[in-house]
């Protein structure tokens, strides 16, 4: 479905919506204006005047398919930094945690344990009128309120967090041992609410390491497939999935002089096999491996020389593609073969 996203005052990014959308490239000020929107967008709330200055009087537009959306109709969640993902675990309003012990106020078997409770409250509290009669009191009757659930989780709960069975101040949490509780937490959510739920990730690379990003993009896909209504709207600076594939190329959207999303993977390979300098050698997993290096480096005018030579003529192939005509290639030119060297001299 098309997904078409208001940035500016009629200004709009349009692209093929998938379950992880990758927006990457050079262009941070357009990443930074995305985000922007997708956090307003979330509030539902009618625009202020400063407001309108930058998305109009008509508000903020979201469109799938051309159809407006509704907020108010859709799960939004945030991740831009180790603090987003405590603070889901945290027991405050609209948490995900909050609201998944909320829910338990739907239990059957917890509100029949609550009953039994307040039976025995109301047991205790004429034990104490019977006594404070005996004892002469006629003018006073002590009386208790019955549990309520909600009262019982604001007075009484404590959430304990672990770190290698260890509890540990949420503040002082390590983020990996929390990750697989975030993503139950929000399969939970989406199975309860069967709302349509997006997660926008901004910087994921900022905050968690790499073999974290990749167990989080796993855990989404995962939970994308079992419900199929989750979204992921990945931005971000440089990183890609280690596991990227050819089904991912789709889902790439490079920002950079203007956005572009990449077409479908034998649409790219074909081309790029016409345009290479050479024989066109790679297998699908050596493109994909070059692709998965090189993608976010697209349209940078500096030296590359941290990248594998092939990645340097595939890169300038893709530049050409997109028009991107700039980066500097000051090189080695060993181990290329005659035509690569000509090709990158040029």
């Amino acid at each position: 479905m098309e997904l078409k996203i208001e940035y500016e005052f009629g200004k709009y990014l349009e692209f093929e919506s998938h379950d992880i959308n990758y927006f990457i490239g050079s262009n941070y000020q357009l990443k930074w204006k995305l985000y922007r929107s997708f956090q307003r967008f979330s509030t539902g709330k009618i625009l202020s005047d400063l407001e309108e200055n930058v998305y109009g009087d008509d508000g903020i537009n979201f469109f799938y398919d051309q159809k407006v959306l509704n907020a108010k109709k859709m799960l939004i969640h945030f991740l831009d930094s180790r603090e987003s993902i405590l603070s889901a675990c945290q027991f405050s309003k609209g948490s995900l945690i909050y609201n998944q012990l909320e829910d338990y106020e739907n239990n059957f078997e917890i509100m029949k344990l609550l009953d039994l409770i307040n039976d025995d409250i109301l047991k205790l509290e004429i034990s104490f009128q019977q006594s404070f009669e005996k004892n002469g009191f006629h003018a006073i009757k002590p009386t208790f309120s019955p549990l309520t659930y909600s009262g019982f989780l604001k007075n009484s709960l404590e959430l304990q967090y672990l770190e290698k069975d260890e509890p540990y101040p949420l503040s002082m949490m390590d983020v990996g041992y929390l990750l697989d509780e975030y993503c139950n937490l929000l399969f939970s959510e989406i199975q309860r609410t069967q709302k349509e739920c997006w997660i926008v990730i901004n910087k994921p690379e900022y905050f968690l390491h790499d073999q974290l990003l990749q167990k989080l993009l796993q855990k989404f896909k995962d939970i994308g497939k079992e419900t199929n209504l989750l979204k992921v709207f990945w931005i971000s600076d440089y990183y890609l999935d280690e596991d990227f594939s050819v089904d991912d190329i789709e889902k790439v959207i490079f920002l950079g002089e203007r956005a572009e999303q990449f077409p479908p993977y034998e649409t790219l390979k074909q081309s790029i096999r016409l345009r290479y300098p050479d024989e066109f050698k790679l297998t699908d997993n050596e493109l994909l491996n070059s692709l998965h290096r090189i993608i976010p480096r697209i349209s940078e005018n500096q030296d590359l020389l941290h990248l594998p030579l092939k990645d340097m003529v595939l890169l300038k192939v893709i530049n050409q593609l997109m028009g991107y005509l700039d980066t500097q290639y000051s090189i080695n030119y060993d181990n290329l073969s005659e035509l690569e060297y000509k090709f990158l001299a040029d």
